[in-house]
């Protein structure tokens, strides 16, 4: 993983999913992390660490707080993870010149994203516990937590 790769993963995602829908982005940037392996995973959560790292500036400070986004501490995290997520051309766009942040559509709910902080750590339990466990052995696990012994498979999931 490398920081091209990384731009890549959120250009994939944004282009398969509609703007200000968190939720489907979200999904869809696991999904494509899946792809990786846990350490290229791991890697592309460091990448987001020094972007995040990089756009701690006070005008940055000022930008969010103009777009009318929660600015205490934790909404200037979530700020910057959601600058992260556009892409990019709009996250160096903004760090050239916090003021374009005016050309940019911001969600009526502010520009913030706080969930996608932790998307590359959800990501890489699932494949780290894939490529140690095998998925066999964690469908096996999670069939014996929805099912009861002596159920069909068809059972179990009528009572889930």
């Amino acid at each position: 993983m490398n920081k091209e790769t990384f731009w890549d993963v959120i250009r994939e995602v944004n282009c398969c999913t509609e703007d200000g829908d968190q939720k489907a982005v979200l999904e869809a940037t696991r999904k494509k992390l899946m792809e990786y392996s846990a350490v290229d995973i791991a890697r592309w959560h460091e990448i987001r660490g020094v972007y995040m790292d990089l756009a701690y500036r006070n005008d940055l400070w000022a930008a969010c707080a103009a777009t009318g986004t929660h600015c205490s501490d934790d909404g200037f995290i979530d700020f910057r993870s959601w600058l992260i997520s556009q892409g990019r051309d709009v996250y160096m766009q903004v760090l050239q010149d916090p003021d374009s942040l005016a050309e940019v559509d911001i969600p009526a709910e502010g520009a913030d994203f706080e969930s996608y902080g932790y998307v590359a750590i959800n990501a890489y339990a699932q494949k780290k516990e894939i490529e140690t466990k095998g998925l066999a052995s964690i469908l096996k696990a999670y069939w014996g937590w929805i099912g009861r012994e002596g159920q069909t498979r068809e059972e179990a999931y009528l009572r889930t």
